[in-house]
């Protein structure tokens, strides 16, 4: 009988990636690239972090976001707190707290794991600072809209929580939250019956996307103001 031989894989392109066996020979798959070393990935987790924290301005609702968007899951403002090491500046300032650019660079090392790229890390900032310069100029125009919509009904969440279900993307638009949703929005206890301007505007500040615009977040803010007062 004749000898087993090897067959080049350019016989095969389309098994190019997966083991073969003619007779005896093995023909093996290349191997994967190596891992980037930490160092490399934690260099350009500093570089691409920049914009971004400038975008930001430290805001720890921005910040929030941005962790939510890494976690795939909501990360709230005092777990973001603890993940920056400044669980007791969050009680000192409340929900305006900015943090330094050394407190947020610190977290972020942190948040390298093995198998990180920086490719991963160059993308997730890349569009979290286009959000967030979007988001930090909707709210510029329509912040004095939302500070009026709380004046108006006095920050009792079962006035605001029509506000913010207008802000829901299709089909939800407009429909009542389900229970307790907008406690879990604003981020304040489920007993609470009223929320304080600043945990308002963060909620926005942490919600809103690039599909929001000016025009109808403060359409809804000041629609809901006056149906509050009655006009």
């Amino acid at each position: 009988a004749p000898e087993p031989r090897e067959v080049g894989v350019a016989w095969f392109p389309a098994c190019s990636k997966q083991k073969m066996v003619l007779g005896k020979k093995k023909l093996a798959p290349a191997a994967p690239p190596a891992p980037e070393p930490r160092e490399v990935v934690a260099a350009a987790v500093t570089q691409a972090s920049a914009p971004f924290f400038d975008a930001s301005a430290g805001d720890i609702h921005c910040i929030a976001a941005l962790f939510s968007t890494m976690a795939k899951t909501t990360v709230p403002v005092h777990v973001t707190a603890e993940l920056l090491g400044v669980r007791q500046q969050l009680k000192e300032h409340g929900p305006e707290l900015c943090v330094a650019r050394e407190q947020f660079d610190a977290a972020m090392q942190r948040a390298i794991d093995a198998g990180d790229t920086s490719a991963s890390f160059n993308n997730i900032f890349a569009a979290a600072t286009a959000r967030c310069l979007h988001v930090k100029a909707v709210m510029k125009q329509v912040e004095e809209a939302v500070r009026e919509l709380h004046r108006a009904c006095g920050g009792a969440l079962s006035l605001i929580q029509g506000f913010l279900s207008d802000l829901m993307p299709p089909p939800n638009t407009g429909k009542p939250l389900p229970p307790g949703a907008v406690n879990s929005l604003i981020q304040v206890l489920p007993s609470a019956t009223e929320c304080t301007v600043e945990e308002l505007l963060g909620c926005l500040l942490r919600n809103l996307s690039e599909g929001d615009t000016a025009e109808m977040v403060g359409d809804a803010a000041r629609a809901r103001a006056a149906a509050a007062r009655g006009t």
